[in-house]
């Protein structure tokens, strides 16, 4: 895991459940297989009555799928959920993102946080289970509203999404954090985008336009600006170049 995908969740925590009582919260891609996510991730939800699911046994994982598809609980039973590096890994995320608001409760919370660039990353997995579809763009969030809202979750909300910049990591967190029923939009009162500016195009729920709006991705800004030093380079040589021949013809017709 990277060094934003911990800071995401920190933020997330602090914003919508600085006091939690216990809540039942799912982590889906639970497995842990680095003492940096065993200890740091874990502390970060120590707080909440924690279920790991995840497609294969292993550390930190409480239930096992038959189906990524299907969540074996009752709808309307879940406080939380937390859906981190998953949806790039997702064949059909659109019929995961179904299921996730399904079990749900009314006031639930979903979080999102996925990819919006970086390397073709599979996993270790056998029988490939763990593949590599996809990024996400700012209006990603807004569409599965939408989508969502289509298959009869009338009431679902986009509570916020923005794209994280990047710190030490090459990776542009996408994040969108929904409410499965915005009548109870008041119990989360705080955003993260509120709480830090690191972060461009922002959604926030009943607020029109696009916070801290920007055309250009970091990479392609990189990738603009080492065009610019390569073709001010060869314009320096060439310049160079031109200014020699010109001291050289002065020389030899003086």
């Amino acid at each position: 895991m990277h060094d934003t995908s911990f800071e995401n969740l920190e933020l997330f925590v602090e914003s919508y459940f600085p006091d939690n009582d216990g809540l039942k919260l799912i982590d889906i891609g639970s497995r842990l297989r680095t003492p940096e996510k065993k200890f740091k991730w874990r502390g970060l939800l120590k707080n909440f009555t924690y279920i790991g699911v995840d497609l294969v046994e292993g550390d930190n994982v409480d239930l096992v799928l038959d189906d990524p598809y299907v969540y074996p609980f009752d709808d309307n039973s879940v406080d939380v959920i937390i859906a981190n590096s998953i949806f790039e890994h997702s064949e059909f995320f659109w019929e995961l993102f179904l299921e996730l608001l399904r079990i749900l409760k009314p006031t639930g919370i979903l979080y999102i946080n996925a990819p919006s660039n970086g390397d073709f990353h599979r996993g270790s997995f056998e029988q490939d289970l763990l593949v590599d579809v996809y990024r996400f763009y700012p209006d990603s969030g807004k569409a599965l509203e939408k989508w969502g809202i289509k298959n009869n979750f009338l009431n679902l909300g986009l509570l916020e999404s923005y794209t994280f910049k990047k710190r030490s990591k090459m990776w542009n967190d996408y994040v969108a954090i929904y409410i499965k029923d915005k009548n109870y939009v008041e119990n989360y009162p705080n955003r993260i985008i509120n709480n830090t500016n690191h972060f461009y195009n922002g959604y926030y729920f009943g607020e029109k336009g696009i916070r801290n709006y920007k055309v250009l991705t970091e990479d392609h800004e990189t990738i603009l600006s080492k065009e610019y030093f390569k073709r001010l380079g060869k314009y320096m040589v060439t310049t160079m170049k031109s200014i020699y021949k010109f001291v050289r013809g002065t020389k030899e017709t003086g």
